[in-house]
């Protein structure tokens, strides 16, 4: 689902992989779905359930993408992307 980007990638290549998780999600696919299930870790302890019905939202997938590059927030991963 999600391809690791190089670590010189462009802010706006990370701000992409969010803008084309969130279709992935509202069409419930399956590999969007486990990769929302291992990085959104606010909805696990609301159970897999949760997963295949929450209404996914633009902030869930960037907030999966900030997780799964261990970022804590847009700017932070913005800073990283200027200083490679």
């Amino acid at each position: 689902m999600i391809q690791p980007l190089p670590y010189t990638a462009s802010y706006e290549a990370y701000r992409q992989q969010a803008a084309s998780l969130l279709p992935a999600l509202h069409r419930r696919d399956s590999k969007a779905i486990q990769f929302a299930a291992g990085y959104l870790p606010r909805l696990q302890p609301l159970g897999d359930d949760v997963f295949t019905k929450h209404d996914f939202t633009q902030q869930d997938a960037e907030e999966a993408i900030l997780n799964y590059y261990h970022f804590k927030s847009w700017p932070e991963l913005e800073n990283y992307t200027k200083s490679v």
